[in-house]
């Protein structure tokens, strides 16, 4: 049964893979899922250390402790991994991703940015 806090677990299921069932693209998704980390990393988002999964045991919660834009984080975790695995067939579906991804990249680093200056007034 899978785990809906699970990382993995829910990537799959947003780029269509049941996790109950299928376990064959786990080492090629968990590898996109680890790229797409280091990519959020830059931007300011998760912990400064960096963060990796390894299977389905890794939580949402292991990897932000501020939710406040869990959802979106998802969503371009998700949108990245989709892009990496399976691609669409037409450049107009490529580029219409790599808007998406640009423009939560956007907010990620507008959001990382806010949040660091408001740590440094509250410190």
């Amino acid at each position: 049964m899978s785990n809906t806090d699970s990382i993995l677990d829910t990537i799959k299921i947003k780029i269509g893979i049941n996790p109950d069932y299928d376990d064959a693209f786990d080492v090629h998704i968990i590898t996109n899922i680890n790229t797409t980390f280091e990519r959020l990393k830059y931007l300011g988002i998760g912990p400064e250390n960096g963060f990796r999964i390894t299977g389905s045991t890794e939580t949402w919660d292991m990897y932000l402790t501020n939710d406040e834009f869990i959802d979106s984080v998802i969503d371009y975790i998700s949108i990245k991994v989709k892009m990496l695995f399976a691609p669409p067939e037409t450049s107009f579906g490529i580029e219409a991703i790599k808007e998406q991804l640009s423009e939560l990249e956007f907010f990620f680093k507008v959001k990382s940015d806010e949040i660091m200056v408001r740590n440094n007034v509250t410190n």
